[in-house]
């Protein structure tokens, strides 16, 4: 095996150097490249190269097409109920935020709606104009809708709508 090497070795360097065979007393073959009394010259042959293609940047060479950027469309965001300071008796505590939203959401954009109850996200991004809080406490509440694009950053949001709940104390 180390003479595979080192035959490797010679025939990398046999562009700059002649390489001589031998085989001494033991058996052994010795390449070299200094002639001696027993060595033989060898003919190797020219090594092969490989070129690789030029690799075009098809980036480049494509016209850049200008990106069409989809308008966000001017909305107008309403909630329609509860109304404003509204009292509402539900012992349940379900409420239900209903909006109408113009034009509709663009989808193809990727624009949701959210709903927030006391700033608190409550509802995952949706295409309903509706969401139903459940079990909310008794008390005075703050709800939003909001226009959220697809990296859930707010377009626009509705007014907030005051509204009490009203909900039977347990005995």
């Amino acid at each position: 095996m180390k003479y595979y090497t080192l035959l490797l070795l010679l025939i990398s360097l046999a562009g700059q150097a002649e390489v001589y065979r031998s085989v001494d007393g033991l058996g052994n073959v010795i390449f070299s490249d200094t002639s001696t009394d027993n060595s033989e010259k060898i003919e190797l042959q020219e090594s092969y190269t490989y070129t690789p293609p030029v690799i075009v940047d098809l980036a480049d060479d494509e016209p850049s097409l200008p990106l069409i950027e989809i308008a966000v469309p001017d909305y107008t965001l309403v909630i329609t109920s509860p109304s404003q300071n509204e009292t509402i008796r539900e012992n349940s505590g379900n409420i239900t935020i209903n909006s109408l939203i113009t034009p509709s959401v663009n989808t193809d954009k990727g624009d949701k709606l959210i709903f927030t109850l006391d700033g608190q996200l409550k509802s995952l991004a949706q295409d309903a104009t509706s969401y139903t809080f459940t079990n909310v406490d008794r008390g005075s509440h703050i709800a939003v809708v909001s226009v959220v694009d697809k990296t859930g950053k707010v377009i626009k949001s509705s007014k907030s709508i005051l509204f009490h709940l009203l909900r039977a104390v347990a005995r």
